[in-house]
C-alpha cells in the first residue's frame, strides 16, 4: 500500500481541511513530518490508520475524541485517503462518531450524534458503504488486520520496542498472525483431541466388553471366579464360553423331546373335548330355536292385518291417476279466473291512462302548433338580445370615437394656430436680418435707399427654417389624425344606425309572434279547462315539447294494449267454458273410480293416499316375516336330524386332563425357551465381544501412532519444542537474520541478535526469546539490557527485517510504506546517520518511509519534509518540501 493523497478535516488540531499529495514524496521515498510537540504530527498517521481499519495509530487516543475544538460548527470531521495497492487505486472515505449542531430554525444550539461510517472506492468504481463492511474489504485487500499492519508497516509512538521486548507468547501470537500458523497450532490441537478421542475409544470399547461379560447371568463356579479376577483373562472367557454353550445345546435337545410328547398327548384331549362340547352346543340351539319358532308363529295375525292394510292402499294407489287429472283440472280452471280478473284490471288501467292523455293526442297538431310558435319567439328573442347587446357596443364605440375625434381636433387647432405664430415670427426674422445687413450709406436690399434713419428693432428669439418646417410636419400629422378619427366615428355612426333598424324590424316580427302565440292560447283553452293544461302552458319550452311527446307516445301505447287485453279476454272467457265441462267429466271419472274400488268415500280415498308411502314397508316387513318362519323351520328340522342318535355328556374329566397335559407342555416350553434364550444370550456375547476386541486391538495400535505424534507436535519431546513453535521459529530466524544486516550498519557491527536456544521455563515449550551478542566484550545478553538508543536501534532493525520477510514469504502481503513515529530523540549524530543511511538503503527498492520527528538533526538530513505550523487556532499542513 503506497498513499497517492490524504485530505483530514475538523480532526485534532486542525481546524478545517488540509490535504497532503504524497506523490511528490514517491522519487526519493524518505520523507519528515516534523513540527513543534502537539502540532499534530502523529495525527497524520491516526488519519491514515483510521481511513484503513477505523482505529488509530496508537494505544492512547480513542477514535471518538478525535473531533478538532477548533473546528466551525459546519465543518465536518472525516478523513479521505487515495492510495496504490498493487497497480490499483482506491479511495476511502471514513468519518468517526461525533456530535455535530443540528438544523434548527429555533436558533438554539443543539447537537445531535453523527454516526460513525465509511466508503470504499474500488478500482473498478463500484463503492462499498459501512465501517465494519470497509474495514473487513481493507483487510481482504491488504491480507493485514490492524494489528499485523501496526507491526510491519505503522510503529507507532510508545510502542517502538514493543516486538523487541514482548513476553514469548505474545512474540508467538504475532508471528502466528503475520505468517498464518495458526493451521499448525490447529494442527496440533487436532492431534491432542484425537489422541484423547481415541484413548477415550479405547477404554470405552474395553467398558463394553466388561458390560457383556457381566450380562451373562451364570452360577457356574468357574464363571463366577472369572468375573472376580479385574485383569479378566478374555482367553478364558472365550473357551468358557464355548463349554457352556455345548452343555445348553443338550439340555434344549432333551427340553424338545419333553415338549414334542406334551404337545401330542394336548392335541387329543382338545380334539376330543372339542366333540363332547360340540353335540352339547347343538342340543342347545334345537331348543333355542324351537322356542323362537313358537314365539314368530303368534305374531301371524298381526301380519295378516298388515296385508290387508297394504291392498287398501294400494287401491287409493290405483284411483290417484283419475283424481290428479282432476284436481289439474280444478287448477287450471282457478288459474283462467284469475287471469281474467287480471285482464280486466290491466284494461281498467289502460283506461284511465288514454282518458288522462287523451286531449294532448287529439289535439297534437294545434299544440305543436303553438310551440312552434313559442320556439319562433323565442328564436327572435335571442336575436334581439344579441342585437342590443351589440348595439349597445357601437353606442359605446361612438362615443369614444367621438371624444377621440374632439381631442385630435383640439389638438390640430393647437398646432395649426402654433404653426401661424411660427411662421409670422419666421418673417418678422427675415426683416430682422435685412436689418443686420444695412450698412451707413450702403443701398437697402429692400427699397435701395442709402438713408436708414428707423430701422426695425428685433425682439425675442429667430426662428430657422428647421424649426418652422417641424411645427409644419407636426400640425400635417395632427390634421390627418383628426380626419381619421372623424371617419372611424361616422363608420361607427353608421354601424349603429344599421343595428337599430335591424333590432326594429325583429322586435315588429316578436310583435306579431305574441299575438298569434295569445290567440292559439286562447282557443286551445276554450277546448280543455283542466288543471294539467293549465301547468303545461306554464312550463318552459322543452319541458312542455317533452310532456306533449310524452302524452301522445302514453295515449297510443295504452290503446294498442288496450285493445290487445279485449282480445286476450275474449280468448280466456272461451277457454274457461271448455275447460269447466272438462273438470266435470273428470269429477264424474274420479267419483266412479272410488266407487269402484269399494272405498266409503271420498275421505277415505285421500286418508288413504296419504299413507301410500308405508306400503312398501308393510309388504317389506311381511315378506321378512314369512322368510324367518320358512328359516326357522328350516333349521329346526336339520338340527333335528343332527341330534338323532347322539346324547349330551359331561366334559369335566376330559378337561382335567386336558389342563395337566397343558401345564406339561408350557413347562417343556419354558425350559425350551429360557435354554434357547440363554443359548443366543451366549453367542450374541461371544460375536459382540470378538467384535469389540477386534475394533479394540486397531484403536490400540491407531492410539499408539497418534500419541507418538501428539507427544511430538505438543513439545513432549527431547527439545520440548512445539511443532508450530518450529516453523515459527524458523521465520523468527529470517527476521533475526535480515534484521542483523541493519542492526550491524547501525551498530558499527557490535551487536548481532540471536535466538534463545534454551527453554526459559521448565513448564513452558517457548524458544521466541532474544538475545544480543556484544562483539565488543565477547559475551551474549538479554535484548532487555540494550541502553535506550541501543533499543530503538534493534527495534527498528527489528521492524525491518520484519517487513522484508513478510514481503518474501506471503506474496500476497506487500510492504510498501513504512511510518515510524518518534524513537529518534535517544540516538546520538553518529547513530542517527547510521539509522539514516539504513532507511535510505531500503527507498531504493521502491519504498516509502515517513518519519515522525521534531529532531533537529533529521531536519538537515532528510530534504522531503511534510512541516505542521502550530498556532492558537489549529495547526496547518503549511507545505510540502522536496
Amino acid at each position: 500500500m503506497k498513499p497517492i493523497a490524504l485530505e483530514i478535516s475538523g480532526w485534532g488540531p486542525y481546524k478545517q481541511t488540509e490535504k497532503i499529495d504524497f506523490t511528490k514524496l514517491w522519487e526519493r521515498g524518505l520523507f519528515l513530518v516534523t513540527g513543534p510537540t502537539g502540532a499534530g504530527k502523529t495525527t497524520i498517521f491516526d488519519a491514515i490508520s483510521f481511513a484503513l481499519y477505523g482505529n488509530l495509530s496508537g494505544q492512547m487516543r480513542e477514535k471518538n475524541s478525535v473531533r478538532s475544538d477548533f473546528a466551525d460548527r459546519e465543518t465536518k470531521t472525516y478523513v479521505k485517503l487515495k492510495m496504490e495497492h498493487k497497480e490499483q487505486v482506491y479511495e476511502i472515505y471514513r468519518n468517526p462518531e461525533y456530535l455535530r449542531p443540528k438544523k434548527r430554525k429555533s436558533g438554539a444550539e443543539e447537537y445531535t450524534k453523527e454516526r460513525e461510517n465509511a466508503i470504499l472506492t474500488l478500482p473498478d468504481g463500484s463503492c462499498i458503504e459501512g465501517a465494519g463492511e470497509v474495514t473487513r474489504k481493507m483487510q481482504e485487500i491488504l491480507r493485514l488486520d490492524y494489528r499485523q499492519f501496526k507491526q510491519v508497516s505503522m510503529i507507532a509512538q510508545g510502542e517502538f520496542a514493543k516486538l523487541l521486548t514482548e513476553t514469548p507468547n505474545e512474540k508467538i501470537r504475532i508471528f502466528r498472525e503475520l505468517f498464518g500458523t495458526s493451521v499448525l497450532e490447529q494442527f496440533t490441537a487436532n492431534l491432542r483431541t484425537k489422541s484423547k478421542n481415541l484413548y477415550k475409544e479405547v477404554m470405552e470399547y474395553r467398558h463394553r466388553m466388561d458390560e457383556d461379560v457381566k450380562m451373562l447371568q451364570e452360577d457356574s463356579v468357574e464363571w463366577q471366579e472369572l468375573l472376580q479376577d479385574p485383569d479378566r483373562n478374555y482367553h478364558e472367557i472365550f473357551r468358557l464360553l464355548e463349554k457352556l454353550q455345548t452343555a445348553y445345546k443338550e439340555q434344549k435337545k432333551q427340553a424338545d423331546k419333553e415338549y414334542e410328547k406334551a404337545e401330542k398327548k394336548e392335541k387329543e384331549f382338545s380334539l376330543k373335548a372339542a366333540e363332547i362340547s360340540r353335540v352339547n352346543e347343538m342340543f342347545d340351539k334345537l331348543e333355542k330355536k324351537e322356542e323362537e319358532l313358537r314365539l314368530l308363529k303368534e305374531e301371524e295375525a298381526s301380519y295378516r292385518e298388515k296385508e290387508k292394510d297394504a291392498e287398501e292402499i294400494r287401491k287409493a294407489q290405483r284411483i290417484e291417476p283419475d283424481y290428479i287429472r282432476f284436481k289439474n283440472g280444478k287448477e287450471q280452471e282457478e288459474k283462467q279466473k284469475n287471469t281474467q280478473k287480471q285482464l280486466q284490471l290491466e284494461k281498467k288501467e289502460l283506461g284511465r291512462k288514454q282518458k288522462e292523455s287523451y286531449f294532448f293526442f287529439e289535439n297534437r297538431g294545434r299544440l305543436s302548433f303553438l310551440l312552434e310558435i313559442e320556439e319562433e319567439k323565442e328564436k327572435y328573442l335571442t336575436e334581439k338580445e344579441k342585437i342590443s347587446v351589440e348595439l349597445d357596443k357601437k353606442q359605446k364605440e361612438m362615443e369614444n370615437q367621438k371624444k377621440e375625434y374632439l381631442l385630435a381636433e383640439k389638438s390640430a387647432k393647437t398646432a395649426r394656430e402654433t404653426l401661424e405664430r411660427a411662421e409670422e415670427e419666421y418673417r418678422r426674422s427675415a426683416i430682422g436680418i435685412v436689418v443686420k445687413m444695412l450698412k451707413v450709406e450702403s443701398p437697402c436690399p429692400v427699397c435701395g435707399s442709402i438713408e436708414h434713419p428707423a430701422p426695425a428693432q428685433m425682439e425675442g428669439n429667430l426662428i430657422d427654417e428647421k424649426k418652422l418646417k417641424e411645427l409644419r410636419e407636426q400640425y400635417e400629422q395632427l390634421n390627418g389624425d383628426m380626419f381619421q378619427a372623424h371617419e372611424k366615428a361616422l363608420k361607427v355612426q353608421t354601424e349603429s344606425k344599421t343595428l337599430e333598424e335591424e333590432l326594429e324590424k325583429i322586435e315588429g316580427q316578436l310583435h306579431k309572434e305574441e299575438i298569434e302565440e295569445k290567440e292559439q292560447k286562447a282557443q286551445i283553452m276554450e277546448m280543455q279547462q283542466e288543471n294539467e293544461l293549465t301547468e303545461w302552458m306554464e312550463m318552459p319550452f322543452a319541458k312542455k315539447q317533452e310532456q306533449l311527446e310524452q302524452k301522445v307516445a302514453i295515449y297510443q301505447e295504452a290503446r294498442t294494449l288496450f285493445l290487445e287485453k279485449e282480445e286476450t279476454e275474449k280468448r280466456v272467457i272461451l277457454e274457461m267454458t271448455e275447460v269447466s265441462e272438462k273438470v266435470t267429466e273428470l269429477e264424474n271419472v274420479y267419483k266412479q273410480a272410488i266407487f269402484e274400488q269399494k272405498l266409503t268415500d271420498e275421505k277415505e280415498f285421500l286418508s288413504l293416499l296419504e299413507r301410500k308411502g308405508e306400503e312398501a314397508a308393510l309388504l317389506e316387513a311381511c315378506s321378512r316375516y314369512k322368510e324367518q318362519v320358512k328359516s326357522l323351520t328350516d333349521l329346526v328340522k336339520h338340527l333335528k336330524e343332527d341330534c338323532n342318535g347322539k346324547k349330551r355328556e359331561d366334559t369335566a374329566e376330559v378337561t382335567e386332563q386336558l389342563k395337566n397335559w397343558e401345564k406339561e407342555k408350557k413347562k417343556a416350553a419354558d425350559l425350551r425357551l429360557s435354554t434357547a434364550q440363554k443359548l443366543s444370550e451366549i453367542k450374541n456375547i461371544q460375536k459382540s465381544l470378538k467384535e469389540k476386541q477386534e475394533k479394540q486391538e486397531a484403536l490400540s495400535k491407531e492410539y499408539g501412532i497418534v500419541k507418538d505424534l501428539d507427544n511430538l507436535a505438543s513439545g513432549n519431546n527431547a527439545k520440548r519444542l512445539v511443532f508450530e513453535q518450529y516453523v515459527l521459529s524458523a521465520y523468527f530466524e529470517q527476521v533475526l537474520e535480515a534484521a542483523n544486516v541493519r542492526l550491524g550498519k547501525m551498530t558499527a557491527g557490535r551487536y548481532e541478535m540471536f535466538r534463545s536456544e534454551e527453554v526459559a521455563d521448565g513448564r513452558s515449550k517457548d524458544s521466541m526469546e532474544i538475545c544480543v551478542m556484544d562483539y565488543y566484550t565477547g559475551k551474549s545478553r538479554p535484548v532487555k539490557t540494550l541502553s535506550g538508543g541501543e533499543t530503538f536501534k534493534a527495534s527498528l532493525a527489528l521492524a525491518l527485517g520484519l517487513s522484508d520477510v513478510i514481503g518474501r514469504t506471503n506474496g500476497g502481503i506487500r510492504v510498501e510504506t513504512l511510518f515510524i513515529d518518534e524513537g529518534f530523540g535517544a540516538l546520538d549524530s553518529e547513530s542517527l546517520e547510521q539509522a539514516c543511511e539504513t532507511l535510505t538503503s531500503l527507498v531504493e527498492k521502491d519504498r516509502l518511509i515517513g518519519i515522525i520527528s521534531h529532531v533537529q538533526e533529521l531536519r538537515e538530513r532528510i530534504d522531503n519534509q511534510i512541516i505542521i505550523r502550530k498556532t492558537n487556532s489549529g495547526s496547518t499542513i503549511e507545505n510540502v518540501l522536496g
